[in-house]
C-alpha cells in the first residue's frame, strides 16, 4: 500500500549503493598490487552482499507495489546467473578474467543503477 510519505527504503537503498560502489573500488584498487588468489574472499563477500542487497531491493519493491517489479527482478536474476557462473569458472590465478568480472560488475551496477534503480527511487519518492 502506497503511503503519502516518502519511503524510508530510499535511503537504504543509497546506502547500499555507496557500501555496493565502495566494496567495487576497494576491490579494483586491490587488482594491482595482491594476487588474484587473494581476492577470493573479498570477491565472494561482494557477490554475497550484491545477492543481499538484490533480496532487500526485491522486498521494498513488493512492499510499496512497484508495478515494474517483475521486470526490475529479472534483470536481478539474470545478472546474477551471469555473475556467478563467471566467477564459478575464475581460475584462482587468472588476474585478466578477474578483471573482467570486475569490471563486468561495475558497468552493470552503474548502468542498472542509473537506469532501472532510478526508475524505482523516483517511485519510492514520489510516495
Amino acid at each position: 500500500m502506497r503511503s503519502d510519505r516518502p519511503s524510508p527504503g530510499t535511503a537504504l537503498l543509497a546506502e547500499q549503493h555507496a557500501l555496493l560502489e565502495g566494496r567495487l573500488q576497494a576491490l579494483r584498487g586491490s587488482l594491482a598490487s595482491a594476487e588474484p588468489a587473494d581476492l577470493e574472499g573479498p570477491l565472494s563477500d561482494l557477490l554475497s552482499y550484491l545477492s543481499l542487497h538484490f533480496q532487500m531491493e526485491e522486498e521494498i519493491m513488493r512492499m510499496h507495489e512497484y508495478p515494474r517489479l517483475q521486470e526490475h527482478c529479472r534483470a536481478h536474476a539474470s545478472f546474477q546467473r551471469k555473475v556467478q557462473e563467471l566467477h564459478d569458472n575464475l581460475e584462482s590465478s587468472d588476474r585478466k578474467m578477474l578483471e573482467v568480472l570486475i569490471h563486468l560488475l561495475e558497468r552493470w551496477l552503474e548502468r542498472h543503477e542509473s537506469e532501472q534503480d532510478a526508475a524505482l527511487l523516483n517511485y519510492l519518492q514520489a510516495g
